[in-house]
C-alpha cells in the first residue's frame, strides 16, 4: 500500500514553535506515529517475525519532531499553546546561597519579574516563582488546560496556602514531567495563583552519571499555558501500549502478530489533516485493548484499597 505525501497546511491544529515541539513529554516524543515508514505490513502477518533485527515502529518514531513532524502525531498533540504576561505572569526570588527556605519565608520575600529563557544557578540553589495564570473563557469547551513549567531541574507547585500540589521534573530526559493540570475551579474563575519552588538539580542529583558540577545553570525552558488534544494523547497511549506488548511478547505468538498488524493499521489510518482519523485509529486499537481501556485504568487507580496484591510507593523524604 502506497502513501501520498501530505504537505497541506493543517486547518484544525496550529503550527507549534520549536520550543513548543520540544515541550512534548518524553513519553509522547518516544511514541510519535510517523508517516515516513519505508517498511509496511499490509497483510495479516502469518510468518514468524524477527523484530529484534528490524522493527519498523522503532524506525518510525521521531524523538525531536524531525523533518516530518507535520506528518506525524506531533502535529496534532495540542490545540493551543500560549505564553507571555497576558497568559502566564512570572516573578522570581532566588534564595541566598544554597539555603532552602520554608514556604512562609519564600512567600514573604521580594520578587522581581522574570520570563522563560532565563537561567538560574549555580548548582543546588533554590529559586521561587510567583505564577499568575489567566485562562481564556473560550477554552472552557476543552477537556483539559494545563501549565507546562520546565525549569530543567526539579520543581514543586504550591497553592497560595503552601500546600504542595504537584512535583515536576524538567529537561528532556526519560523522566521529564512538566505538566500541571489546572483544577476545574480555577478554570471557571479564569485566573489562578501558584508558587513554584525550583531547585538546580535533577531527579538523579547533579550532572547525571558524570562527576558533579557545582557551577551548572538551569534554564527556564517553558512556562506556557497549554490545551492538549486529549484524543491525540489517548491515541499515543494506545500506540505506546501496543508497541510495549509487541516488544515484550514472543514474536511468533498470535497476540504479538495481531499487535503488529493493528499498530500498522493505526499508521495507515492516521492523517494529520483529518481529526476524525484519530477516532478511527483508536477504534482499531480497541480490537486489542478493549473499549475505553484507559478509563478502566483510571477507575482502578481511584480505589487502590479494593485491589489485590501489594502496592509499592517510592518518593523523597
Amino acid at each position: 500500500m502506497s502513501f501520498k505525501s501530505k504537505h497541506s497546511k493543517l486547518p484544525d491544529y496550529p503550527q507549534l514553535s520549536h520550543e513548543a515541539r520540544k515541550s512534548l513529554s518524553m513519553r509522547a516524543k518516544r511514541t510519535l506515529i510517523s508517516r515516513t515508514q519505508t517498511s509496511r505490513l499490509d497483510q495479516e502477518p502469518t510468518e514468524r517475525v524477527h523484530r529484534k533485527s528490524t522493527h519498523p515502529y522503532d524506525q518510525g518514531i521521531d524523538t525531536q519532531g524531525g523533518h516530518f513532524a507535520d506528518d506525524n502525531l506531533s502535529a496534532v498533540m495540542f490545540h493551543h499553546q500560549r505564553d507571555g504576561d497576558d497568559f502566564v505572569q512570572l516573578q522570581v526570588w532566588s534564595a541566598p546561597g544554597r539555603s532552602k527556605p520554608t514556604f512562609e519565608e519564600a512567600k514573604r520575600a521580594t520578587y522581581k519579574p522574570t520570563k522563560k529563557g532565563e537561567s538560574f544557578g549555580p548548582s543546588w540553589t533554590n529559586h521561587w516563582f510567583k505564577v499568575t495564570i489567566h485562562i481564556p473563557s473560550e477554552w472552557s469547551e476543552y477537556e483539559r488546560v494545563q501549565l507546562e513549567f520546565d525549569s530543567t531541574g526539579e520543581s514543586m507547585v504550591y497553592n497560595t496556602d503552601g500546600y504542595p500540589l504537584h512535583g515536576l521534573t524538567g529537561g528532556f530526559g526519560q523522566d521529564r514531567r512538566v505538566e500541571f493540570i489546572i483544577p476545574e475551579a480555577q478554570r471557571k474563575a479564569g485566573v489562578a495563583h501558584y508558587f513554584i519552588e525550583a531547585t538546580c538539580n535533577k531527579l538523579g542529583g547533579q550532572n547525571d552519571i558524570h562527576a558533579p558540577d557545582d557551577n551548572q545553570y538551569y534554564r527556564l525552558n517553558t512556562a506556557d499555558l497549554v490545551v492538549p488534544n486529549m484524543e491525540a494523547w489517548r491515541l499515543m497511549w494506545d500506540f505506546n501500549t501496543l508497541k510495549g506488548l509487541l516488544d515484550a511478547l514472543p514474536s511468533d505468538t498470535p497476540l504479538a502478530m495481531r499487535c503488529q498488524y493493528v499498530a500498522n493499521e493505526i499508521m495507515n489510518i492516521f492523517v494529520p489533516t483529518d481529526p476524525d482519523s484519530i477516532k478511527k485509529a483508536r477504534k482499531a486499537a480497541e480490537t486489542i485493548l478493549g473499549e475505553n481501556w484507559e478509563s478502566m485504568m483510571e477507575d482502578d487507580s481511584q480505589a487502590p484499597e479494593k485491589q489485590q496484591g501489594t502496592l509499592w510507593g517510592i518518593g523523597h523524604w
